[in-house]
């Protein structure tokens, strides 16, 4: 089978996630589920979420939460 194009672009932009799903969705005749979250699943965490997560953990050993 060939490689869609739409596809190989997602993959060089990063978002294998969304190709993933893509792939999926073409092969299937019901998506069920939106490709950003499927995006989203398969990106690691970002800094700024991990900073978040750390310090809301810190908070609740605190007691401020």
């Amino acid at each position: 089978m060939l490689a869609h194009p739409t596809s190989d672009k997602l993959i060089a932009l990063g978002l294998a996630g969304m190709a993933k799903a893509l792939d999926e969705q073409r092969c299937s005749a019901v998506a069920d589920s939106p490709l950003v979250k499927r995006d989203q699943h398969a990106r690691p965490p970002s800094r700024t979420s991990l900073k978040v997560e750390r310090a809301t953990n810190s908070a609740r050993r605190r007691g401020s939460m």
